[in-house]
């Protein structure tokens, strides 16, 4: 089993819906997860060997995207060491003032007054840990409710009538995120 290593930069602001609890905010993942690599991939597979709708029919597209290859998240790179953060697990904790860390897995101590949970990615480099955020943007959108009618007169007045409109948000651009492609030397060669 070989590992390739992806990169992805972001060029836009990218929405990767992530479940939520509301109607009026489309949340986004902090990550590409490896199915969304594996489209990313499968679709230039199939724009590289022009294969349209009949990818399917293809046996070289059906070892390397179902059941050859295997994807692994593109998580947020930590750009001062470009190593790949990693997702903190929830057992780790840091006390208030910075100066001690402790994971509860590993430790027999319970909770303890002036140590917090802490979450999301950090990358490990030389022994230290460097907490990394994904930046986001909060967008607004216009509904479109008068689509289906074909008047578009929404559209043409710039502003929905019914006052319907809705945020989302999305990874902002200009952030290197890395994932992993795992299989055989003989199909990552393939891919390429």
């Amino acid at each position: 089993m070989q590992t390739m290593k992806v990169r992805i930069r972001t060029k836009a602001p990218m929405i990767l819906s992530a479940p939520g609890h509301t109607s009026v905010m489309t949340a986004t993942q902090d990550f590409f997860s490896g199915s969304v690599l594996r489209g990313i991939f499968a679709g230039r597979f199939i724009e590289a060997c022009a294969l349209g709708n009949a990818a399917h029919e293809d046996a070289d597209f059906m070892r390397l995207f179902y059941g050859g290859l295997r994807f692994v998240d593109a998580y947020p790179m930590e750009m001062l060491t470009q190593t790949r953060a990693i997702r903190l697990p929830l057992s780790l904790q840091r006390s208030k003032d910075g100066s001690e860390m402790r994971d509860l897995l590993y430790e027999d101590a319970a909770r303890e007054a002036g140590f917090k949970s802490m979450r999301g990615f950090a990358a490990i480099c030389d022994n230290a840990l460097y907490p990394v955020t994904v930046k986001k943007e909060i967008r607004l959108h216009m509904s479109r409710s008068d689509l289906a009618g074909g008047s578009c007169a929404e559209r043409l007045a710039g502003r929905s009538m019914d006052g319907g409109i809705y945020s989302y948000e999305a990874i902002a651009e200009g952030q290197t995120f890395e994932g992993l492609i795992c299989g055989t030397d003989e199909l990552l060669r393939l891919l390429c």
